[in-house]
């Protein structure tokens, strides 16, 4: 009877985990194990990838611009009253417009502004171009990190991608 129940238990359990690496493929009713694990991969070769940092340089400018200015006139209105020689009530009022007419005056005025240029600093380096060969197959991966000679990678049904 014992011998009995580790053969149930032995066959539950590995039903139980091929149905959890179990899919079925869309076009057909067949199920297939899926392999799913993780591995190591030699590294062929690691690029590095270099920017040049640019740094910012900040200095003030100052110059002086010429500025006119107009300060207008007075321009009032006046009325005169004329009589007409002779005459009794014969007056007549005429309005005049005086315009005194207005000047320009002129001054440099201090203008500054920031200006901020950037100039080519140091190198460094932004990514690595990494080629690792895993089955004698060549894959290419970009990290950003050197990995060294080896690196971890996750297959998962053929498909093989970095791990790290």
């Amino acid at each position: 009877m014992k011998r009995f129940t580790q053969t149930v238990i032995a066959a539950l359990g590995l039903a139980v985990t091929a149905s959890a690496f179990a899919r079925y493929d869309d076009d057909e009713t067949r199920m297939r194990v899926r392999e799913s694990f993780f591995d190591h991969a030699r590294v062929i070769s690691v690029d590095r990838i270099v920017a040049m940092e640019n740094q910012p340089v900040s200095r003030e400018e100052c110059w002086k611009e010429p500025k006119d200015e107009y300060h207008p006139g007075t321009t009032y209105r006046r009325e005169i009253e004329e009589t007409t020689p002779g005459s009794y009530n014969n007056t007549a009022v005429r309005t005049e417009v005086v315009d005194r007419g207005g000047y320009y005056t002129h001054r440099d005025e201090n203008r500054c502004e920031t200006r901020t240029e950037y100039v080519p600093g140091s190198p460094r380096t932004i990514a690595y171009d990494v080629v690792f060969r895993y089955n004698g197959q060549d894959f290419h991966e970009r990290m950003d990190h050197d990995p060294g000679s080896r690196v971890r990678v996750h297959v998962d049904d053929g498909y093989v991608e970095v791990a790290e």
